[in-house]
């Protein structure tokens, strides 16, 4: 057949294949790759007595110091449950705290009291924000009717941390809701209302239980937009009960949740939560990253591997931008650039699917020019390289549903 077309045909078959083989390169700006590593927290309740995180302190100190984790989210209401927090500080130097309100359902200005924490003996240092009402909307039997009480309580945390000269820096975040469909979440939101004039942050709490991580974005910040507004938001809590889904897929949404919530412009996510609580019935008591032993579960590994990976602490920098195409990725392909102060990249592929979906894809990976050195790493079991290459434009991989890093130094 091609022996019977003419030239122009001939030409534009041949440039037609040039494109599907060797689509373009281009320039995509690179996030710093510490700001991905301090997007991570999880939560913890270290003042619960009815639960293991009473008795295995020790075991929760141990996850912090070896994760890397920074932030986590809990709420104190004493002197005593407050301690706890300190000791982890004083044990985990680098380590902050979200304080949220907790579950409060009946909030008045005489029970929000931020002014304590200094009391307390915490410091600016160790605070990373106060949060309103945890998932307010499932105080159903409060009184007033519970968006009063988010509202009226947003407002209060609000002046109790601006009209403090030693909190007025500290952000303040929205709070969260219960709802769990779309249609329950604009509902809810709306009749909270506009909150933006009382919080530096909004809020979501953004349990896909089965499905894959980004499966609400396509609804959830306009769902919500009437009561967070334009503002940027903190997801607050996400995870996956593995009473729910397999250990193990689990684990591969865990290696991708804080990359999409990364890509969305989620400010900093908080896994939920640190430890199972077995005393906690069904699901609730199945979300953790270590067992109630303070044994690790491998997304605790996990994402152990991936702070490992990228971390770079340090003053903010300006990263720079890679040309890089990609040839033979399927729609479903999700990636994240970053870069280290010494110039390094690091490019985390993945297909964004559910768990049940086992599809993979074979993909190039092309360059600009020859590049120095690229290292793979699979972050679900090392963080030594899995394969290596020197000084060639393109490289072959497999991706599937959970997250492959390439290290590529030019």
């Amino acid at each position: 057949m091609l022996a019977n077309m003419t030239t122009r045909l001939r030409l534009r078959l041949a440039l037609s294949l040039v494109v599907l083989t060797a689509p373009p390169s281009l320039a995509e700006t690179a996030n710093m790759a510490d700001s991905f590593v301090d997007s991570i927290g999880v939560n913890t309740h270290l003042g619960s007595q009815a639960s293991p995180y009473y008795t295995n302190f020790g075991a929760i100190v141990s996850a912090f110091q070896v994760s890397g984790i920074r932030h986590a989210r809990d709420a104190f209401w004493f002197d005593w449950d407050s301690a706890r927090g300190k000791s982890l500080i004083s044990q985990v130097n680098d380590v902050k705290f979200l304080l949220t309100l907790g579950g409060n359902c009946n909030i008045t200005r005489n029970n929000v009291h931020p002014e304590n924490y200094l009391a307390w003996g915490f410091t600016t240092a160790n605070i990373d924000a106060f949060e309103g009402m945890n998932e307010v909307s499932g105080c159903t039997d409060s009184n007033p009717p519970w968006y009063v009480n988010a509202r009226n309580g947003q407002q209060y945390l609000w002046e109790a941390v601006k009209g403090n000269p030693q909190l007025a820096a500290i952000p303040v975040i929205g709070p969260s809701l219960y709802a769990a469909h779309e249609t329950e979440l604009r509902s809810d939101s709306a009749a909270i209302g506009d909150l933006t004039a009382y919080m530096n942050y909004g809020n979501e709490h953004d349990y896909t239980n089965e499905m894959m991580p980004s499966v609400h974005f396509s609804y959830q910040p306009s769902a919500e937009a009437a009561m967070n507004g334009a503002l940027p938001v903190w997801g607050t809590e996400a995870g996956y009960p593995q009473s729910y889904i397999p250990l193990d897929r689990a684990n591969k949404y865990y290696s991708r949740l804080f990359f999409e919530n990364f890509n969305h412009g989620i400010v900093r996510t908080y896994a939920y939560e640190l430890m199972d609580e077995p005393q906690n019935s069904g699901g609730e008591g199945t979300f953790g990253l270590l067992n109630a032993d303070g044994t690790a579960k491998p997304m605790f590994n996990t994402i152990t591997n991936l702070i490992t990976l990228l971390r770079d602490p340090g003053s903010a920098f300006t990263p720079g931008s890679l040309n890089y195409s990609f040839s033979g990725g399927p729609e479903t392909l999700h990636h994240t650039l970053l870069q280290k102060r010494n110039g390094v990249f690091y490019l985390a592929l993945w297909l964004e699917l559910d768990w049940w979906n086992v599809t993979s894809a074979t993909i190039t990976v092309n360059f600009t020019g020859a590049q120095g050195h690229i290292n793979q790493y699979d972050p679900l079991t090392s963080v030594s390289p899995k394969t290596a290459w020197n000084n060639v434009p393109s490289v072959v991989l497999t991706v599937s549903d959970q997250a492959t890093i390439l290290e590529i130094s030019q």
